[in-house]
């Protein structure tokens, strides 16, 4: 499967990784091509109006749960997708079923093609699925809002050029430093014993295209196969764990987990996003499996805290990161 995954605003810089160039998909992804919840689409409705502040209800059984995001229903009933959102027109997604919908009790949907579909901010309680297939049940307890705007701050960029400039500067050939010789010297690296990752830094225009290498073992015989290959800025680092171990764990959870949206390799650990993570159960019993922060766990849905606030459902990429795969993949 060929997969271009892109996120930017704004910024023309960007830094480009390529954790699996020539090799295959490293993430995997529930959903097609992804936009994020909380975006109003030029043409749309207009989203529904602020909400007048009040006392809100608190729960008195179950615990609350809450997210902004789309709810989505193609004529087999809503669902709320908390996951991937494929970037068509009408738009395409799953997710858990809701329960108490009432599309006349919402404003900003629209409709086309048999689908309607509209982004809330909802309150509710969860039964989670018991299968991987089955994504549960979310039944609403408060009445469904307008979706919240992202108030998360973007982590900071961890696939930046952990080396530092040579004294000579980073370019040593220039006539080895165009796409051809970069796959070239990416094709190499695949083949290197303990590769971790391997991604482009081009936010230096100065610099231009800084290939980076983490590897598991002998950093100076990675240096010795690649700069031949490739005379443009190389930065060659320690990994903590290989891309095959990252990858091994990756297929494991993906096949095991229920109620799993989405997951793939970071920088030395699995990334996974879940419905629901509830006292960080999952979180936990991987952290036991594989070892602390191995993998780390994101969870779509958060507590209620009576403010109708929905920390942290839709924060936004730092500027000009892009995830990118050759086109040469397989």
């Amino acid at each position: 499967m060929r997969m271009q995954v892109g996120s930017h605003s704004g910024s023309r810089a960007g830094r480009w990784r390529a954790p699996v160039l020539f090799a295959g998909v490293v993430a995997v992804l529930v959903g097609l091509a992804v936009v994020v919840p909380g975006v109003v689409r030029a043409g749309s409705r207009e989203p529904n109006p602020p909400v007048a502040a009040s006392a809100s209800p608190q729960p008195t059984g179950p615990q609350w749960w809450t997210v902004s995001a789309v709810v989505l229903d193609s004529g087999g009933g809503p669902q709320l997708c908390v996951g991937a959102v494929a970037e068509s027109y009408p738009p395409q997604c799953g997710g858990p079923r809701i329960i108490g919908w009432d599309w006349d009790a919402v404003t900003g949907d629209e409709a086309a093609s048999g689908v309607r579909w509209g982004e809330y901010e909802v309150v509710g309680t969860y039964v989670g699925g018991s299968s991987q297939d089955e994504q549960g049940v979310f039944t609403l307890t408060l009445p469904a809002g307008p979706a919240r705007p992202p108030t998360d701050v973007p982590p900071p960029d961890p696939f930046g050029t952990p080396c530092p400039e040579p004294d000579g500067g980073w370019i040593v050939d220039r006539s080895k430093t165009d796409d051809i010789a970069l796959h070239r010297a990416a094709e190499e690296a695949e083949r290197l014993p303990g590769l971790g990752e391997l991604w482009v830094d081009t936010t230096g225009s100065s610099t231009g295209t800084i290939l980076n290498i983490s590897v598991v073992g002998d950093q100076a015989e990675a240096q010795a196969r690649l700069r031949p290959l490739w005379g443009g800025g190389l930065c060659v680092s320690a990994a903590e764990r290989t891309r095959a171990e990252l990858n091994e764990i990756t297929t494991q959870i993906m096949a095991d987990t229920p109620n799993v949206l989405g997951g793939g390799p970071g920088r030395g650990h699995v990334e996974v996003s879940v419905v629901l993570d509830e006292g960080d159960r999952l979180q936990r019993a991987f952290d036991e499996r594989y070892g602390a922060g191995v993998v780390r766990v994101s969870s779509a849905l958060q507590p209620y805290r009576g403010d109708s606030a929905t920390p942290g459902c839709c924060a936004t990429r730092a500027e000009g990161k892009f995830e990118w795969m050759s086109p040469l993949a397989v």
